[in-house]
């Protein structure tokens, strides 16, 4: 993955739910450090059911990944939180919209 990002002109990423799926994608923006790049996340969406109270990773939000260099500070980005396996695609939507 880091392979596809080193070589993007712009990356953007979907997560739904979060933990270690979430971290191996952000990871990939990371590591794109090391060949002297720096490939934020333009764009970003969270869907989860994770709350921030508990310190979890899949509870970190997309603000959280600002300073860690994995979503650009000028990014596009919303988070919902929703049960991504139930929701459905317009009331998701529509919680986007609404942040």
């Amino acid at each position: 993955m880091t392979q596809i990002v080193v070589k993007s002109l712009g990356t953007a990423a979907i997560y739904i739910a979060g933990g270690i799926p979430k971290n191996f994608i952000n990871d990939s923006v990371v590591m794109s450090y090391i060949f002297g790049l720096n490939r934020e996340h333009d764009c970003a969406i969270q869907l989860k059911t994770a709350v921030i109270h508990d310190g979890g990773l899949a509870s970190s939000t997309l603000d959280e990944a600002h300073p860690w260099g994995k979503v650009a500070k000028d990014a596009t980005h919303a988070m919902a939180w929703v049960e991504p396996g139930v929701s459905n695609k317009n009331g998701a939507l529509k919680q986007l919209r609404a942040q």
